[in-house]
């Protein structure tokens, strides 16, 4: 398996008692899928044969986070996020579809967590005083919908998280540099949030492009998050050819953010 990046490499977290990985699309050790989802597809929806996915799936596993259960969603553009303690879950399985969604928040050692993205916003916010965290998956809508305010304050009310003690990883997703919109969406964006957000470029087309992750990041500071505890990757997934881009190549795979409590 190629190094995909994770919380060993994070000067924010690695010395915390969660483990992440964000993987990419190329491996080294596993070709399973075939263009155009080559070669690390992990989602079962955008036309990749089941077998592929559940073998992509499955290399992650056996070589990260042997011996667990992989929790996953039917992700569906929303702020819903669902707390595996309301749920009836079991061990006995490799993986399960906990629902629709757009999080999860786990504070068991037995589950690893998977959100997948192709341009969207894979977030991991962690409490290390409570041991639990909340995996999101954050595109324009759910960004819109506030998705990170939703995992703040079910985490306060929840788990009697301090939001000062949380930490928050964002991973590789579409950057402003390449996130053109339309002019609804520009409009709703100005009427709603202001204009700092958006990047107007006269020079090509008159094109707007929306800064999502300004948005995201004065989102968390605005729920109490400290600057210093917040790790941005610096890959916009559109221009990095590492990452699934569905901006970049319509018909793709997705990348995922994987997270576990340490034992």
């Amino acid at each position: 398996m190629n190094t995909f990046y994770s919380s060993t490499q994070s000067p924010l977290f690695n010395k915390d008692s969660v483990h992440f990985i964000l993987t990419n699309k190329v491996s080294n050790s596993y070709n399973t899928s075939k263009s155009p989802y080559n070669s690390l597809n992990l989602a079962y929806h955008v036309g990749d044969t089941r077998e592929n996915v559940q073998s992509n799936r499955q290399a992650i596993m056996q070589t990260y986070y042997p011996n667990k259960t992989l929790l996953y969603l039917n992700q569906i553009h929303s702020a819903d996020i669902i707390d595996i303690q309301h749920t009836n879950l079991t061990t006995s399985l490799d993986e399960i579809l906990l629902g629709n969604g757009d999080g999860i928040i786990c504070d068991s050692q037995d589950y690893v967590c998977l959100i997948m993205t192709a341009d969207c916003n894979p977030i991991l916010m962690y409490c290390p005083t409570q041991r639990v965290f909340a995996l999101l998956h954050a595109g324009r809508l759910g960004t819109t919908m506030g998705i990170v305010t939703n995992g703040v304050t079910k985490l306060q009310q929840q788990y009697n998280v301090i939001a000062s003690n949380i930490k928050i990883f964002i991973g590789a997703s579409i950057r402003a540099c390449c996130y053109e919109i339309g002019l609804d969406i520009a409009e709703y964006i100005r009427l709603n949030f202001g204009n700092k957000y958006l990047h107007y470029d006269m020079s090509s087309k008159n094109s707007i492009r929306l800064d999502m992750i300004a948005m995201l990041y004065d989102e968390m500071l605005a729920c109490g998050i400290l600057t210093e505890h917040i790790e941005i990757l610096s890959s916009c997934s559109c221009c990095d050819k590492r990452y699934f881009s569905y901006r970049r190549d319509g018909v793709t795979g997705r990348f995922g953010l994987f997270a576990c409590i340490k034992q």
